[in-house]
């Protein structure tokens, strides 16, 4: 009978169609992020046919590995932020299509912003990959600096799963602001009882009567000014945040 047939047809519908929505959900997720870090979304949307395209055509293939939206510094290339898609193949009954949105909604706000930084699509593609117009090879820059943070599955269709990794400098960068926070706070303290300390030796120099007491507390008193002047004044200055805005370029394929 021919009901083999109707089976197959049937599964190449739904592997199409989780191709096609995997490939809009990954666009998707990169305009949330595109937009939480606080950079123009313009040169996203005005590539995103061509970004589709490549993204459709490697996941009907299998040849998609991950996508990833790079944020760099243009200066220095350095990454400052990254989300990685990982993607995983299924061969699944049960048709659905599914995106955690809430889920990359909460770790794209935690991501910080880069005014001034670039960003770009890189993909990771497996051999025999075919080439996709307006897609070049390219080099993912090293997030060996940073922190790496499992969001978790985000994607779910029948063909095509996808979990989230953010690695991100955000949390080195709040970390260090606390701790130039907490440094100036300390050296105020430490300042303020310096002033409490001089002012106490005054008060104590003034009640002597005798002007040979008052002359050995005056003594003391311009030892701990010197002394003082010595160490300098505390430094409670911030540490330079690292300004970072837009692309480098369309699409990259590694």
């Amino acid at each position: 009978m021919a009901v083999v047939g109707v089976h197959v047809r049937t599964r190449i519908n739904v592997v199409a169609r989780a191709n096609a929505y995997s490939a809009n959900e990954i666009v998707r997720i990169f305009y949330e992020v595109v937009s939480d870090v606080g950079l123009n979304v313009t040169e996203l949307a005005e590539n995103q046919p061509t970004i589709e395209t490549g993204l459709r055509a490697w996941l009907a293939m299998r040849k998609l590995e991950a996508a990833y939206l790079e944020v760099f510094d243009p200066v220095t290339q350095v990454v400052r932020c990254r989300t990685d898609l990982n993607i995983v193949y299924t061969s699944e009954i049960n048709e659905r299509h599914r995106t955690d949105i809430n889920r990359v909604k909460t770790a794209t706000s935690s991501l910080g912003r880069y005014p001034g930084c670039k960003y770009r699509v890189v993909v990771s593609l497996a051999d025999g990959a075919p080439d996709v117009g307006g897609w070049d090879t390219t080099t993912l820059g090293s997030v060996d600096h940073l922190a790496q943070r499992d969001v978790g599955d985000v994607i779910d269709t029948a063909a095509v799963q996808s979990r989230m990794y953010v690695p991100s400098d955000a949390r080195a960068r709040v970390d260090g602001r606390l701790l130039a926070v907490e440094r100036a706070e300390q050296e105020a303290e430490e300042m303020a009882k310096r002033v409490r300390l001089i002012q106490e030796v005054q008060t104590r120099e003034a009640e002597f009567m005798d002007p040979d007491s008052r002359s050995a507390v005056r003594a003391v008193h311009r030892s701990l000014i010197r002394l003082f002047s010595d160490l300098g004044p505390p430094s409670a200055s911030l540490p330079r945040g690292a300004e970072v805005t837009q692309r480098r370029g369309g699409g990259g394929r590694r």
